[in-house]
């Protein structure tokens, strides 16, 4: 019991590291994502519109 700050003074400095880390690179993630993310939607959206296009006369 008397061990358990001393052992979570490094751990809890890690993990504020580590959040800052996954932040930081969440965020170049989140700007490149913002690029190249939307021609993406744009293709999917026009695969899911085809096949669903494909699909209804075939469920009718």
């Amino acid at each position: 019991s008397g061990d358990q700050p001393s052992c979570s003074g490094p751990i809890s400095a890690a993990g504020l590291s580590v959040s800052q880390a996954s932040l930081i690179s969440y965020g170049v993630v989140a700007r490149n994502l913002g690029v190249l993310g939307i021609p993406l939607v744009v293709l999917l959206g026009c695969r899911i519109r085809a096949r669903r296009r494909m699909g209804a006369p075939r469920e009718r």
